[in-house]
């Protein structure tokens, strides 16, 4: 997939302006596990600025609004894990991209976003460990998993991870709930009938 390049100049702009933390790298697409010691929020920071309040999939970018003659900036991007953190992501530079809120969530099933090029079964059926989701939509039954997909290669996790299969009556319905809470989103296939299904985990 194509993303918007990052000028040369304004990366060395940015790791002189953030110079106690240098150095300051453009993301991989094939995310990082790399230990960081910058904390989230201060990587989140830095981040947003280096990719200029961009999404770097499809441009958007903030929107100045006046207000009672004050000017805001209304922050229309995020800052994604393209490793989610549960299975060893880090807050390594390499490891974060800005993206819009739309191309969180539709970027989540490519392998740009750390999520492989599967074609998803056609059901509503999905794996989460967050409550709210689990008690929004009806929960089927609990499970465990201790494996999924990222950039097409399966990931142990260190430990199982447990959740519940539950469905929906739209995969859209599901993604927009979801969204909201931020949520860690994997591949991996149920393991009543090995289909491939969507996960939400909890950040």
């Amino acid at each position: 997939m194509n993303y918007l390049k990052l000028d040369p100049s304004w990366l060395e702009i940015i790791n002189r302006k953030y110079s106690q933390y240098s150095p300051i790298t453009d993301f991989s697409p094939e995310g990082d596990t790399t230990p960081s010691k910058i904390s989230w929020a201060i990587a989140r920071k830095i981040v947003l600025d280096r990719d200029r309040y961009k999404c770097r999939v499809c441009g958007k970018a903030s929107i100045s609004e006046d207000f009672d003659q004050i000017s805001r900036i209304k922050l229309e991007v995020e800052v994604h894990h393209i490793i989610p953190r549960k299975i060893g992501g880090s807050n390594s530079f390499k490891n974060l991209i800005s993206l819009c809120h739309s191309c969180h969530v539709s970027t989540f099933s490519n392998s740009y976003s750390g999520i492989p090029v599967l074609k998803l079964d056609k059901n509503v059926e999905f794996f989460t460990d967050i409550k709210y989701l689990y008690k929004r939509f009806p929960a089927k039954e609990k499970l465990f998993i201790d494996e999924y997909f990222i950039n097409g290669k399966i990931i142990k996790s260190p430990s199982k991870i447990s959740g519940y299969l539950c469905e929906a009556s739209d995969i859209s319905q599901i993604d927009e709930t979801a969204s909201l809470l931020n949520p860690d989103i994997i591949i991996l296939k149920n393991p009543k009938n090995n289909k491939f299904i969507r996960g939400y985990l909890s950040p």
